[in-house]
């Protein structure tokens, strides 16, 4: 035990039937364990004067007030980034008449969009504007490891009519004496 111990030593078939008393002073040496510290993959720490990057334990010995030693543990746990994907694939050039585009593909669900003309899990390529937009999908993990995912946008200001098959108009009169009237049929 640590601290003060006492211990008899009785004499037995002695001449002397004196006890023998010893007192002596027992030093503990404390095991000290750190709570566990943890870190993203990638990302390294600096345990005990060098960066570790490795989930395991890491000891250090330290000089105590009575010249023992004390032994101090942490471990060191290395969680996982999380893949991201935005979950929207286009190459298509988008018009500003286009209309709002949902985003309701990204995985992991729950995180964050960000960029030109996003508003929550949307893109309106009128609030963007005319050019090309980077758009973001960011997401962090419950243990707070974070990774995100981006998306290209071109938006271009479209003008002209809508184009029709041959087949969806008429035109008349024919022969005509230079007046032409064009039908579209839907």
């Amino acid at each position: 035990n640590t601290g003060i111990n006492t211990f008899t030593i009785h004499a037995e078939n002695a001449i002397c039937s004196l006890d023998s008393v010893i007192e002596f002073t027992m030093p503990f040496i404390p095991v000290v364990s750190e709570s566990d510290v943890q870190i993203c993959q990638g990302d390294s720490l600096m345990i005990y004067g060098n960066y570790q990057n490795t989930p395991g334990l890491y000891y250090d010995t330290l000089q105590s007030q009575y010249g023992c030693d004390s032994i101090v543990i942490k471990e060191l746990l290395v969680n996982t980034v999380p893949v991201v994907d935005f979950g929207y694939n286009s190459s298509d050039t988008l018009c500003l008449s286009n209309g709002v585009i949902l985003f309701d593909n990204s995985s992991p669900l729950g995180g964050t969009y960000s960029g030109s003309g996003t508003t929550g899990n949307t893109f309106d390529p009128e609030l963007a504007g005319v050019g090309t937009h980077i758009l973001y999908y960011h997401y962090v993990s419950p243990d707070l490891c974070s990774s995100a995912d981006s998306l290209t946008l071109t938006v271009e200001d479209c003008l002209g009519t809508n184009e029709f098959a041959l087949d969806a108009m008429i035109v008349y009169p024919n022969p005509t004496d230079g007046k032409v009237f064009i039908d579209f049929m839907q």
